[in-house]
């Protein structure tokens, strides 16, 4: 009751609570199901069903505070959205890894006579010799791409996505084994917090990629709010879960 009080969940002389979602309190879920629910039906269900019933309720209220018309009227009518951006966040990022996976970083670099040619580097700074139907090159300028997949950003991205997972990865993926089995193949950054967010920050500065931009930023801003954060407790949801209702 602490927890939930200190977070403005309920309130000192509250005897119902008025809050649907998710409670992560000491390392364990605590679902908040609509008024109603046929809570005997419910606990017959299997860990697997019970996890979908949750995956889709806060599927369902992600959704809702992410509409434009809620974004708006939620401001008058005291529906109080807790946690709103950390499911937003959390969501985006396991979304993210399960559709791309972790962070490559792709680079080129300039070599000469390998690679894929760049004529017009080629033309401008080698002699061509003469042939019959074209001038011919014996020595030309190449582009050699690389990509990195245990990069110190692939690391900090693997770091975060387990921490995620481990217990919040049924929000978005119905086997808790899957990110651990990617995961495996690649190391932690032993870096600190506010290291990596340095390093984060140094890397913005060098992609264009729209995805690879909005993902770091992704990183960093999670890495930002959970510094110095107990990661154990987290409570996200919404306080008044009848205007929700009305609306789907």
């Amino acid at each position: 009751r602490a927890f939930l009080t200190s977070k403005g969940v309920i309130v000192e002389d509250d005897i119902f609570i008025h809050f649907v979602g998710l409670v992560y309190f000491k390392g364990k879920p605590y679902i908040f199901l609509p008024r109603n629910s046929d809570l005997n039906k419910f606990q017959q269900y299997s860990i697997a069903e019970k996890e979908k019933i949750a995956r889709e309720l806060m599927s369902s209220i992600h959704m809702y505070q992410q509409s434009k018309k809620n974004s708006i009227d939620n401001r008058d009518n005291g529906e109080g959205f807790i946690g709103e951006e950390n499911l937003t966040l959390i969501i985006s990022l396991l979304d993210d890894f399960n559709l791309n996976g972790l962070y490559k970083r792709r680079s080129k670099r300039k070599i000469y006579n390998a690679g894929k040619i760049n004529w017009k580097k080629t033309i401008h700074s080698f002699q061509p010799y003469p042939s019959d139907n074209s001038p011919l090159y014996l020595e030309y300028e190449g582009v050699s791409k690389r990509t990195e997949f245990d990069s110190e950003i692939s690391k900090i991205h693997a770091g975060i996505i387990y921490d995620i997972s481990k217990d919040l990865g049924w929000l978005t993926y119905s086997e808790p084994a899957y990110y651990e089995s990617v995961l495996n193949s690649i190391g932690r950054s032993e870096l600190s917090e506010e290291i990596q967010i340095a390093t984060i920050k140094k890397e913005l500065d060098t992609i264009y990629s729209e995805r690879d931009i909005y993902l770091l930023k992704s990183i960093s801003n999670y890495l930002e709010k959970n510094s110095g954060y107990n990661k154990s407790n987290i409570i996200i949801g919404i306080k008044e879960f009848h205007g929700m209702w009305e609306s789907i």
